[in-house]
């Protein structure tokens, strides 16, 4: 398997994992939530786990209205 994330960005330092997408609507927001269910997959093909009590997730936005979800990783 071949791991794909297409677009969104990513910062890595040794066991940590940082994701970045811009979201500008909620196709945006299900692609995003989408790469990280295929990296949950991934990582547990691999018989690896995200350590789901250090996971966090956070919106920015410059503007009044953002598209908030709650981010979720399955272990």
């Amino acid at each position: 398997m071949e791991l794909t994330v297409l677009n969104s960005k990513f910062l890595v330092f040794v066991d940590d994992l940082k994701l970045f997408r811009k979201v500008e609507s909620e196709a945006d927001r299900v692609a995003f939530q989408n790469e990280l269910n295929f990296l949950s997959l991934w990582f547990s093909i691999l018989g690896l786990q995200f350590n789901t009590s250090k996971y966090n997730s956070m919106s920015l936005s410059r503007f009044r209205v953002i598209i908030d979800h709650i981010y979720t990783v399955t272990e």
